[in-house]
Parts: structure tokens; C-alpha cells; sequence
């Protein structure tokens, strides 16, 4: 809307410079196999890469989340304007 890049696609798409080659080959020839087992049609590979990405990063954003409610301590999880 505002010409802002959509976080998820920036991320997958880091990931995939990042990651060792041997590892996204793996991943595109998984997805390739897959998409003719079922005999979709080749736009589904780009929605399922999108797919992809929005779980990836809510997946992440969760682990992170419940990683960081286990590690803080109870007293800094207050809420504002809480009584104590």
C-alpha cells in the first residue's frame, strides 16, 4: 500500500542466498515432484513458495515468542498499568 516490501517475501527470499545450495535444490526438486504427483498447474509453485514464507515467518515469530516467555522473568511480563 505504501510501497513497503512485504516482510515474509524478503525474508524467504534472504534465506534462500543464505542457505547452502545443496539445501534449496533439495526444496525445489521436493516441490517440483510434488506439483507433478499432483498434476497442478506451474502457477502453484509461486503460491506455494508464498505459502511458504508467511508460514515460515509465523512459525518463527511463534518459537520466538513462546522462547522468549520462558526466558523473561515473571516480574518484566507485567502488563502497563498493572497493580502490583
Amino acid at each position: 500500500m505504501a510501497g513497503l516490501p512485504f516482510v515474509p517475501f524478503d525474508m524467504f527470499d534472504w534465506l534462500t542466498r543464505v542457505l547452502p545450495g545443496r539445501l534449496i535444490a533439495f526444496g525445489i526438486d521436493t516441490m517440483v515432484n510434488l506439483i507433478r504427483l499432483l498434476r497442478l498447474i506451474s502457477s502453484t509453485a509461486k503460491m506455494a513458495e508464498q505459502t511458504m514464507a508467511i508460514a515460515g515467518l509465523f512459525i518463527a515469530g511463534t518459537v520466538s515468542g513462546v522462547i522468549a516467555r520462558l526466558i523473561l522473568p515473571a516480574e518484566s511480563r507485567g502488563f502497563v498499568g498493572a497493580i502490583q
